[in-house]
């Protein structure tokens, strides 16, 4: 999918808040096909849902990294 000035990096916060389940979905979904082109996301959020779909996910609190996970790792731990 193009994308205006072809960006290397995307910065998505919460990008599913506020949204039905199907158009969530249909956000994630974007934001996968766009990485699997090569571009970077760094996506927050508190969508349990959303996070479960990260190849990284990262815990902050009160301003620093708590936890980190990789892919499976994130999946099971979301």
């Amino acid at each position: 999918m193009p994308m205006a000035n072809d960006p290397a990096i995307i910065l998505a916060d919460e990008p599913t808040g506020n949204l039905d389940p199907e158009t969530s979905q249909q956000i994630i979904g974007f934001l996968e096909e766009f990485n699997a082109e090569g571009r970077t996301i760094v996506m927050v959020t508190h969508d349990p849902r959303a996070a479960k779909r990260a190849k990284r996910l990262l815990k902050l609190a009160r301003g620093a990294v708590v936890s980190e996970k990789l892919a499976d790792e994130a999946r099971d731990a979301a």
